[in-house]
């Protein structure tokens, strides 16, 4: 009987002893198996893509019917944040010289400035900024052109002859419906002594008459690089042509449209172009000959 009792003792222990073990085994094996579980479930997070480019901006164009403050305003930002910009068209806006100045120091590689006023505004832009700045803080700038802001030329004659002297890199400079007549001999007197550089001048719809004739003639006897001059659309008559004739040395296009150009202005001319080296000659719209 102790055998018995000692055998079943054995047994019992044997028993509870490998259910203990296997317990236990199962206990240590499950954070394991559901470690594993989570990390094949659970994928990596992915890095997040990289911002998109933005696209390069060289040409900016405003042109609206009716502008509005806000819309200008906001065209004017977008441009200050172009900085490969490289032609920037202001057309037919209210425009703020310090604005325009703004935008255009954030621009440094800007080579063509167009600036246009909007029928509808009668105030003049305040020019004195925009020619300082061209003058001494933008070396890239190759086209100004200011177009249809009548009668400011006369209290800006001196900074934009400030401009022509101490811009080196205009080639081309285009003024078209100012009242610029009484002022050519000290705007273009920087043309005449300091500027080697401008190559295209159009000076049209300015009411220029015979007597600023005279100074552009002077301008032209000293000048050697200018090669394209265009004075359409001013009344100059045939004693201009007679001034602007004898005086030209270097220029090869001259462009005379609308000009009240008569017989005797055409003969000045013609003389002009068989002693120099003019290889364009626009004498369109003068009815008078």
């Amino acid at each position: 009987s102790f055998i018995f009792f000692f055998f079943l003792f054995f047994l019992f222990s044997s028993i509870f002893q490998g259910s203990f073990l296997s317990f236990a085994q199962e206990e240590e094996e499950e954070p394991m198996s559901t470690s594993a579980s989570a990390s094949t479930s659970t994928p990596c997070p992915a890095s997040p893509p990289p911002p998109p480019k933005r696209a390069k901006v060289t040409e900016l164009r405003y042109a609206a019917r009716e502008p509005s403050v806000s819309k200008i305003n906001a065209f004017l930002q977008r441009a200050s944040e172009s900085p490969d910009l490289e032609c920037l068209r202001l057309d037919k806006g209210y425009w703020s010289a310090e604005k325009v100045v703004d935008a255009l120091v954030k621009c440094p590689k800007l080579e063509k400035l167009f600036i246009c006023k909007h029928p509808m505004c009668a105030q003049a832009v305040d020019f004195d900024k925009i020619l300082l700045h061209v003058a001494d803080h933008h070396p890239s700038l190759r086209l100004l052109a200011i177009m249809g802001y009548q009668n400011c030329l006369s209290p800006h004659a001196h900074d934009m002859a400030y401009m022509l002297t101490n811009n080196t890199t205009l080639t081309t400079l285009i003024l078209e419906g100012l009242n610029g007549d009484g002022h050519m001999d000290l705007m273009l007197h920087p043309l005449a002594k300091d500027n080697r550089t401008l190559r295209r001048l159009a000076l049209c719809r300015m009411h220029l008459s015979a007597d600023s004739c005279d100074a552009i003639a002077k301008m032209l006897q000293e000048n050697t690089t200018l090669e394209y001059l265009d004075l359409s659309e001013n009344p100059l008559g045939d004693l201009g042509c007679l001034l602007i004739a004898e005086a030209n040395r270097g220029v090869k296009q001259l462009i005379l449209q609308g000009c009240e150009i008569g017989d005797a202005g055409v003969y000045h001319l013609a003389r002009m172009v068989e002693r120099t080296v003019v290889t364009k000659l626009d004498l369109l719209d003068n009815a008078e000959i």
